[in-house]
């Protein structure tokens, strides 16, 4: 079908052209009815046109809503794209912010075991809390 291989722009452009045809034949037909200068036959024979220029047009509007259709797939895919790469980088660092809390914890426990400063229990105390921040 010549729908399908037209741009959005083009397709809108044959739509308003055949939209004025049909506008103008109809307004050509009433008045030569109201002239008496055609017979009901044939005025009957000019309507079956201008129903065929109408399924024209429906098919002109069908192709513009498949192109638009077309044209939000590709940034909707790219959209998807983006959103799954900042998904990973979000999780990246999530998981870079988990390795830095536990690393944080390990030096202080390391910190809490090496320290001159404690002693007995206070020294066993200060570890214990240090190993409750590795979690």
């Amino acid at each position: 079908m010549v729908v399908s291989s037209l741009k959005s722009s083009e397709l809108k452009e044959c739509h308003d052209r055949i939209s004025q045809v049909v506008k103008s034949i109809n307004v050509q037909r009433l008045e030569l009815v109201t002239k008496s200068k055609i017979t009901q036959a044939d005025s009957l024979e000019i309507s079956k046109w201008v129903t065929t220029l109408n399924s024209s047009l429906n098919k002109i509007a069908i192709g513009q809503i498949d192109e638009i259709r077309t044209d939000l797939r590709e940034p909707a895919e790219r959209i998807k794209k983006v959103t799954g790469k900042l998904d990973a980088a979000i999780n990246k660092l999530d998981n870079f912010n988990k390795f830095l809390t536990i690393l944080t914890g390990f030096v202080n426990l390391v910190g809490a075991i090496l320290s001159p400063a404690s002693g007995g229990l206070v020294k066993i105390a200060a570890v214990v809390n240090q190993l409750d921040n590795l979690t």
